[in-house]
């Protein structure tokens, strides 16, 4: 591979040519669509734009690598309703992916052909969506940093940004170390086909080789040659190795300042961030804006002495707390640093700093009888946050047979792709092996009699757990992976293995049960519940403010024989607890609502002693929300945190199984 370059530069311009041929018609049909835009066409002319960018910024073409990239920026924008599509950005984006596909069919010309004016064109268009603010940012670069201080990546500050926002990155941004030889020559792959599956998986922000770890013409043969590449996912950092098929240790996750930290346990580091979250507000000048609540004020509306006395206090202690943050964040960078050594003494020393540290912010806090963040009356009567109608879910969004289908991420395990020829059938049995397993597959499509597999190179797997098992559902195609607000509905008579639809820009996605689908190709994967287990079973109380996840919890519980019990808010839930208290053993809480006063409901479930041995389920739709809800949980209240569609996650927390 290393040896055939002009090899793989053909192969990315042949794959270019397929991606971009269809484009044309595509932004045709998008201009007819107007607003209620498809976001799966959308999306895969991003895609496409997106894999020309990628391929050339790796194979040094950057001219064409600009021109890509400002047409990507362009469409993001139109899929984030952020921009109204209208003739000029059609016609712009006509005029530039058509200029982009004949400096791919002539390679040789790509240096000598204008590209200024259709930049030109496409800056301006940006610029007038583009806030103050936004502009600022627009002209600065960030650099990204190993931890030993070397910079591999000088990032455009804007792009960094915007990778890394909700919808696309989760904040997540990873900087990933190939090497060339072991992970991508002697695995008979090219760097263009790693880059091809990260466009799949992961928005694409850059990559390159490290030409300076390699050498010289005159310098012996390399053991190594890191291939860096820099990416922003919704995927958590724990399974994303899994996901991609690299070692964990060449994973580094990029914080705001471009510094890349390496995936390790580093449990003193994480309660030290924990505590910080917690205890003290991002900012001093946010914190000083401590006002006196409206019920403390006269009724003509002054304020008395006292009680500017007690926002000045505020005041102080806020002070004191970013005093000692300071000393803290010192503390934890270098505790960070000490964790990587073997020298357990010093990172003790530093402990005990961390400690003394902690003493005094306990100490400032008890020494003013003041609660930073009291909630109001109002809002304490109910569990129950103001939120959009659309429920936000982190989903994998599949293609099989030509039908849309999606599949909560935080089920699956990790993709694999299968040639044809590499998937065997055999018996009525389908299957193929992975790094010299068997691993049982399904076709979901065939299965729910929705259609047949299309023929494709490649097919992709999504591979679930049940149990000590991992089956693999095949698609034939990844859409994306995204956290998006979706109206959820149930759809009526729709067969065992369809939970419902997701609607997406009005358009509709099935979203799979994918346990219902395992357990019906392989029944014996199903929890299976002993007589003397169920006998001695409690109910479940279900809180959700959403009627599908609320309708689903519970038909799953009562699959089981479990008694089930439905709350939509604070008051219902106790209200439940109160009368049947005796028979619920179980409580599955959505981490939908506002995580202070979920664990202030949490408290005082767990403060009255009969209720002591209930055990607290936090079920989740969003990826990273277990992280978000730890935080805070610093007493950890939570006993378990869940996937809203974990059937047999939850039956076995239920009953006890696990």
């Amino acid at each position: 591979m290393l040896g055939s370059e002009d090899e793989v530069l053909s192969q990315f311009f042949e794959e270019s040519k397929e991606r971009l041929a269809s484009i044309e018609d595509d932004l045709l049909e998008l201009e007819q669509q107007g607003d209620e835009f498809d976001y799966e066409l959308v999306n895969c002319i991003f895609t496409a734009i997106q894999s020309v960018k990628g391929g050339s910024v790796f194979f040094g073409l950057y001219k064409l690598g600009e021109l890509a990239n400002n047409l990507s920026l362009l469409v993001d924008r139109i899929r984030r309703n952020e921009i109204a599509l209208n003739a000029d950005i059609i016609g712009a984006l006509l005029e530039g992916t058509n200029l982009l596909y004949k400096m791919i069919k002539r390679p040789e010309c790509i240096d000598k052909m204008n590209t200024t004016d259709i930049l030109q064109m496409i800056d301006n268009l940006l610029s007038v969506n583009l806030s103050v603010e936004e502009k600022l940012v627009s002209s600065a670069y960030i650099d990204i940093r190993l931890p030993d201080g070397k910079t591999v990546f000088s990032i455009n500050k804007y792009d960094f940004l915007r990778a890394a926002e909700d919808d696309r990155g989760g904040s997540n941004v990873y900087l990933i170390c190939y090497d060339l030889i072991k992970d991508i020559e002697e695995k008979n792959r090219t760097p263009w086909e790693v880059i091809s599956e990260l466009l799949q998986l992961c928005v694409f922000i850059d990559s390159k080789v490290d030409i300076d770890a390699i050498g010289t013409l005159d310098s012996a043969t390399p053991d190594s040659m890191p291939f860096y590449v820099l990416i922003s996912t919704i995927i958590d950092k724990n399974i994303l190795g899994d996901f991609l098929g690299i070692a964990r240790e060449n994973v580094y996750i990029v914080n705001k300042d471009g510094e890349a930290e390496p995936i390790i346990e580093q449990p003193h580091v994480d309660i030290v961030e924990s505590i910080m979250d917690y205890l003290l507000p991002d900012s001093q000048e946010e914190s000083a804006e401590v006002e006196v609540e409206a019920d403390d004020r006269r009724a003509d509306g002054s304020v008395t002495d006292e009680e500017r006395d007690t926002v000045q206090i505020k005041r102080e202690v806020i002070a004191r707390l970013h005093q000692h943050a300071v000393e803290l964040q010192e503390a934890k960078q270098s505790l960070f640093k000490q964790c990587e050594c073997v020298n357990q003494a010093e990172v003790e020393r530093v402990c005990t700093i961390i400690s003394s540290i902690l003493q005094q912010l306990k100490f400032t806090l008890e020494s003013k009888d003041i609660s930073l963040n009291q909630p109001s009356d109002s809002i304490d009567s109910s569990l129950v946050e103001q939120v959009e109608e659309a429920d936000k879910q982190s989903i994998i969004m599949l293609k099989g047979g030509g039908r849309r289908m999606a599949i909560p991420l935080g089920l699956v395990v990790r993709i694999e792709r299968f040639a044809y020829a590499e998937i065997i059938y055999n018996n009525g049995a389908c299957y193929a092996f992975c790094q010299g397993k068997r691993l049982d597959l399904i076709v979901p499509v065939e299965l729910l009699g929705l259609g047949e597999l299309e023929n494709v190179q490649e097919y992709i797997v999504a591979v679930i757990r049940s149990g000590e098992h991992e089956v693999g559902l095949i698609f034939d195609s990844i859409i994306a992976i995204l956290n998006t607000k979706a109206h959820i509905k149930k759809i009526s008579d729709s067969p065992a293995g369809i939970a419902g639809s997701l609607i997406i820009n009005k358009r509709e996605i099935l979203l799979l049960d994918v346990y219902s689908i395992i357990y019906a190709e392989f029944p014996e994967l199903g929890v299976v519940v002993a007589d003397s287990v169920l006998s001695r079973a409690t109910g479940v109380l279900i809180i959700d403010e959403s009627d599908f996840f609320l309708e689903f919890l519970r038909n799953t519980c009562r699959k089981y024989g479990l008694v089930a019990y439905c709350a939509r808010n604070r008051s219902e839930a106790l209200e439940v607890l109160q009368e049947y208290s005796d028979g619920i053993g179980t409580i599955l809480i959505a981490s939908d609502f506002q995580v202070d006063l979920l664990l202030k409901f949490i408290t005082d479930i767990k403060g009255i002693s009969e209720y002591q041995s209930i055990e607290i389920v936090v079920t989740m739709a969003l990826m990273g929300e277990e992280k978000r809800i730890s935080r805070e949980d610093t007493e950890h209240k939570v006993d378990q945190y869940l996937f809203k569609l974990d059937a047999p996650g939850i039956i076995a927390s239920c009953l006890r199984l696990s």
